[in-house]
This record gives C-alpha cells, sequence and structure tokens, in this order.
C-alpha cells in the first residue's frame, strides 16, 4: 500500500468530538473538517446581515450566529451556517439538543477556499431540508448575494442580485436590503486583512482541514445566548 486508508467517524464521535473543541468542525460521510476562522470583511458581513435581518423577530422567526449546528438529515452534513433563522417551534435532532434540522433560512458568507463547495455541493445538501425556504450566498469581495429560494409549489429557483437591490424572503414577510449587508464591510474592514494562506478542496466535499490530519485541540468555545449555541461540556474521547 502506498498510503494509509481515511479513517472514517462515526456521528457520535464527532458529536463528541465537536462539543469538546475549541474549532467548529463540520461532519460529512465520516470525515471530519476544522473549519478555518474568517477574515474581518466575512465577520463584518456575517455581522451586518444579523442587523438586517433583525425584523424577523417580529414574525416569531430566531436568528442565530454561526454557533449553531445545522443537520441536513437527508445527507448526514452537520455545518454551522454563519447565520440561520428558524421560525416557528424549534425541531432538535434527536442525537443532540444543540442541534436543529428546522432551519428556515440559512446564510453562508463566501470565501475564496469555500466558495466552490459552497455554491455546489453545499447548497444541495440543505436544499433537501424540508423546512428550509431560502438559501443566501453572500460574496466576501463585491456586491453580490447569490439567492435560492422554494416557490410554493415546492421548487427551486435562483437570482443573483447586486447594488441597490432589495430581496424578499419567502415564508417570512421581511426584505433585505443588499447595500444593508455590504455597509462599511468591503471599505473599512479591507484595511485590517491579515495575510492567510486558504487551504484548498475539492468543490463536493468541506474544504476546512480534515481532523484526522490535524485534531483539534481540547477547549471551550465562546457561548452564544439561549438555545442558539453548541454544548461546551467537556469529555475524554477514546483514542
Amino acid at each position: 500500500m502506498t498510503g494509509s486508508a481515511r479513517r472514517r467517524y462515526s456521528y457520535a464521535a464527532y458529536l463528541e468530538l465537536d462539543e469538546t473543541s475549541n474549532v467548529k468542525l463540520e461532519y460529512l460521510n465520516g470525515e471530519i473538517f476544522a473549519m478555518a476562522g474568517g477574515t474581518p470583511e466575512h465577520a463584518a458581513l456575517a455581522m451586518n446581515i444579523g442587523i438586517a435581518l433583525a425584523a424577523v423577530r417580529d414574525h416569531g422567526c430566531h436568528i442565530c450566529s454561526s454557533d449553531l449546528r445545522i443537520r441536513v438529515l437527508a445527507t448526514g452534513l452537520a455545518a454551522y451556517p454563519d447565520v440561520t433563522i428558524v421560525c416557528g417551534p424549534i425541531e432538535r435532532e434527536p442525537a443532540s439538543q444543540t442541534t436543529i434540522t428546522n432551519p428556515t433560512i440559512i446564510v453562508e458568507v463566501l470565501s475564496d477556499s469555500t466558495q466552490d463547495y459552497d455554491r455546489g455541493a453545499k447548497v444541495e445538501h440543505y436544499r433537501q431540508i424540508p423546512s428550509l425556504r431560502a438559501a443566501l450566498l453572500v460574496s466576501h469581495d463585491r456586491a453580490s448575494i447569490e439567492a435560492w429560494r422554494r416557490g410554493e409549489d415546492g421548487s427551486w429557483s435562483r437570482s443573483e442580485h447586486g447594488r441597490g437591490a432589495v430581496l424578499e424572503l419567502p415564508g417570512i414577510g421581511v426584505q433585505l436590503a443588499v447595500d444593508e449587508v455590504y455597509r462599511g464591510a468591503l471599505t473599512d474592514a479591507r484595511e485590517w486583512t491579515l495575510s492567510r494562506g486558504d487551504a484548498g478542496g475539492r468543490p463536493d466535499r468541506p474544504t476546512g482541514r480534515s481532523i484526522r490530519a490535524d485534531p483539534a485541540a481540547r477547549g471551550r468555545r465562546g457561548r452564544a445566548p439561549s438555545w442558539c449555541r453548541s454544548s461546551t461540556r467537556r469529555t475524554t474521547l477514546p483514542r
């Protein structure tokens, strides 16, 4: 043999590791991926999206940060979208009370290393969630939002929106102005940018470092308010 076989993890082992890790981990097809930290632009865009969508709280919806883990039951993907909106009662995964399965809107801020996967395989995973009404893919380097929206007949449509556009979010009666999402995010924030190397990856799988090559150090992540967070329980993993 010329190389070692790729290690596969059970979902239970992933949950145990993720809930004691000091970095976010995603899971797909038995593999665990450590997700790199974002740039200042990425952080500013995610915050702007949360502010711009604050009105959803008046429509019986919760808006959550990237501390919330979601599971696509149809495909097995476990991920941490940058912003998640859940309308109505939350549905928790039986295997993990800190994971939800019924997001209404998912927002991902793209990056150089993840945009092919996010625009391709990942959004296809998200579209398998029965409760999902829209998935928004927010460009990190220009004012552009790609919107996947589910119609009343269950079919999906794709559209792109630039400066001056206002998106209608289906099912919750809220609009999202592109200009509000990008206010200051690609100007002042660009002056803060640190030089970093992005890891590449295949467009059909996550692009974070595989945990088999870089095990995450144990530690506590910051806690988000209410149920929009993952557990910080410490456990000892089997070797």
